[in-house]
């Protein structure tokens, strides 16, 4: 199957066991000024990946040990509060924690699956949800936690083949996780569990490779993101499911959708496509079904991994591969205006995986 060839994504696949969907509570309706939360990583001088966040255009690094990799795929500002999920990869004890106001609370592994593997967060009201999966190096399991401990998905269609989860959404006490289901002999199949039943995402032709990478309840329906190969499984399809039901986007190479937003009756998928076939991989959006690239360097490869619409302003965090640099650089997107976020190791990678807008 083949992989998106970003440096920044396999430095995640490296440390959270699988690749974001936006899974974050509605848009902060108080007043007050606009501010761009974005987190992800940044490398150090020494060569090791940190978990950080932006606000606006400064760089906190999150707590974790100096000799530790580390990224972080979520952040959420919850009235005054700042939550960053992540994980991190120390001497190879994979920690999976949350950060509240920059303190670290790690999530219980499952009993005899020590490696935790965050790779979305979301918040209700107090509890604060995480999806992720657990592993001992040989074996693993899909689960959730609440408030730090886990529920582990047993409904796969294969339980001894590694499943996986993308994006976590709660709607009242109704729990919606979204990822794959392996069928032997592995054959990924884009699924999604509520309440731990899990039910697969419809496609209507038959293929080997399916996954929803994001996932959200609103106006009564559900929506999840993702892709599909296509029926001979030579390139992977951009797909949009509401309540189910797959919808491939146009485009002429190969495409992904990470992440959603629905505003009104409309709904913004952002990831990335190729204008043909094998062609680089760039950032975009559609909005309904009308693709929109976003601003990069010319000949760049690049990637959309969130989106959060706030009021009329579209904002959208994503990493650009400089042409002129060769490295990985973080950034964001408002209403289509690229910004670059500071990186303070200069000529080191960086990127972001998730954006969410608050008020202060």
């Amino acid at each position: 199957m083949k992989k998106l060839n970003l440096l920044l994504l396999t430095l995640f696949a490296c440390l959270v066991a699988c690749k974001k969907d936006k899974t974050t509570e509605p848009p902060i309706v108080d007043e007050g000024i606009a501010v761009v939360y974005t987190a992800g990583m940044t490398v150090d001088a020494t060569g090791k990946s940190k978990a950080c966040y932006w606000k606006n255009n400064a760089i906190t690094l999150l707590s974790m040990p100096e000799t530790a990799y580390g990224v972080s795929n979520t952040i959420i500002q919850k009235d005054k509060d700042i939550y960053v999920c992540g994980s991190f990869n120390n001497n190879g004890n994979f920690v999976g924690c949350v950060w509240k106001n920059g303190v670290k609370q790690d999530l219980t592994p499952v009993d005899g699956y020590p490696r935790v593997s965050p790779t979305k967060m979301f918040i209700s009201g107090n509890d604060v949800y995480v999806t992720g999966s657990c592993s001992n190096g040989f074996d693993s399991k899909i689960c959730y936690w609440k408030n730090g401990v886990p529920t582990v998905l047993t409904d796969v269609h294969d339980a001894g083949a590694i499943n996986g989860t993308s994006s976590i959404w709660v709607n009242g006490n109704d729990i919606y996780i979204t990822g794959l289901s392996v069928k032997y002999p592995s054959i990924e199949v884009a699924s999604y569990w509520k309440n731990g039943t899990r039910s697969d995402l419809i496609i209507t032709h038959n293929t080997k490779w399916s996954r929803g990478k994001t996932i959200k309840f609103t106006n009564n329906t559900l929506y999840a993101g993702g892709y599909a190969y296509d029926a001979n499984n030579t390139m992977s399809q951009a797909m949009i499911w509401k309540n189910g039901i797959g919808q491939a986007l146009p485009t002429l190479g190969e495409a992904s959708v990470e992440d959603l937003d629905v505003n009104n009756t409309d709904v913004y998928a952002v990831g990335w496509y190729q204008r043909s076939l094998n062609a680089i991989n760039e950032a975009c959006y559609w909005k309904n079904n009308a693709i929109v690239p976003l601003e990069t360097q010319q000949s760049s490869q690049s990637q959309a991994s969130s989106i959060h619409i706030d009021n009329s302003d579209i904002y959208i965090a994503g990493t650009i591969r400089s042409t002129g640099s060769g490295l990985n650089v973080a950034v964001y997107w408002k209403n289509g205006t690229l910004v670059q976020l500071p990186n303070p190791s200069g000529n080191k990678e960086a990127g972001t995986a998730d954006i969410f807008i608050g008020r202060e």
